[in-house]
């Protein structure tokens, strides 16, 4: 090992620290951090930052101890004894392979897709640091390892990777520093510009992708609405679609119900409300429950797609069902036809989002 690589390891006491963090994320939070751990430990064994009677010793009482904390936690709040629930996640999502029903994606996903979105313009920075120091790859061999092994599963999401996101970003900052200390000062100056166009260009995105999430999450923007129309109801039965939970509609939003997260209103825990999130209920089925009052339907759509006005003929058509508002999603961007109508480009006014209805709350008549 080079003398630079030597001073810049980590001294033993800070990795000691950081595997019993690892092993005990991994044990009580997410297991999938264990595939990190395991390159890393391999790693500083390598390096002789850590003996392997310390790696036991350390790795060992953290898990034990994890293990009996989280059993014993989780097992109270769900009433059922023994449960771990990071083992029962493995078996469930990997050994069962139950995770693929969530949709799956290529081997090359992470690397194509996943990475250069959460990166940016952070990406090819963090190419031109692989390339420039030694001590980058040697920083990043473990984190490649762990991707690697989280792409031999089908089923992939970018939350699964996004604790790589500050090493790949000190690989970032490195690469830049190698582009800005060119000894000709031309090439410094050319390079200091490129770099400040990327960190524009991560602000632009970042701008845009935020503007998109605020209005992606239909779910938790009709549950709202619900909530502040219904407000002075008593007993209410409303049904969540399966749209409406996975974008938003979430524990924390119902509030006229227990634990009562979010609610200071001592009124509405005299209410009886009843928030149901039952899946693949038809039209038909739900209608014929004279215990629902509400819904909160998803628009119906047979291409696949969110329509751009919802059609809830199948609903009210049966007199059974009377619209009470709509609630719009991101549907994606367009190119405003009035922002060349004076002769001067707008630029502001160029692109406008396009939202379309998402979800409909319906009122049994």
């Amino acid at each position: 090992m080079n003398r630079s690589a030597k001073a810049t390891r980590p001294s033993p006491p800070n990795v000691h620290r950081a595997i019993a963090l690892l092993t005990f994320t991994a044990v009580a939070l997410r297991a999938e951090v264990a595939l990190l751990l395991i390159p890393l430990c391999l790693q500083y064994l390598l390096y002789g930052v850590i003996t392997f009677t310390n790696l036991i010793k350390i790795g060992g009482l953290t898990a034990a101890a994890s293990v009996a904390a989280t059993t014993l936690v989780d097992s109270y709040f769900w009433q059922k004894f023994p449960l771990w629930p990071e083992l029962h996640g493995i078996l469930f999502n990997v050994v069962e392979g139950k995770s693929a029903d969530w949709g799956t994606s290529p081997f090359r996903a992470y690397f194509t897709t996943h990475l250069p979105k959460m990166l940016l313009s952070a990406f090819p920075l963090t190419l031109v640091g692989l390339l420039a120091d030694q001590r980058i790859r040697s920083l990043l061999l473990p984190v490649i390892v762990f991707v690697l092994a989280l792409s031999s599963l089908a089923h992939k999401e970018w939350r699964f990777i996004v604790y790589v996101v500050p090493l790949f970003n000190v690989a970032a900052a490195r690469g830049a520093a190698w582009m800005i200390a060119r000894k000709r000062r031309w090439a410094s100056r050319i390079w200091s510009l490129f770099i400040f166009g990327l960190l524009l260009i991560n602000v632009g995105l970042t701008y845009t992708f935020a503007r998109i999430s605020m209005e992606n999450y239909p779910g938790g923007e009709a549950l709202v609405r619900f909530n502040e129309i219904y407000a002075q109801e008593k007993n209410v039965y409303v049904h969540l679609s399966n749209l409406a939970a996975q974008t938003g509609a979430s524990l924390f939003l119902q509030t006229h119900t227990p634990p009562y997260i979010l609610s200071t209103d001592h009124d509405f825990r005299q209410h009886t409300w009843t928030y149901d999130k039952s899946e693949n209920l038809t039209v038909e089925a739900l209608t014929a429950s004279s215990a629902i009052t509400h819904l909160i339907a998803e628009c119906p759509d047979s291409t696949g797609r969110r329509n751009k006005q919802c059609d809830v003929e199948d609903w009210v058509g049966s007199g059974e069902w009377k619209q009470i508002e709509t609630v719009k999603a991101f549907a994606g961007w367009t190119v405003s036809p009035t922002a060349f109508g004076s002769g001067l480009l707008r630029v502001f006014d160029m692109i406008l989002m396009v939202k379309n209805d998402a979800l409909v709350i319906l009122e049994r008549t």
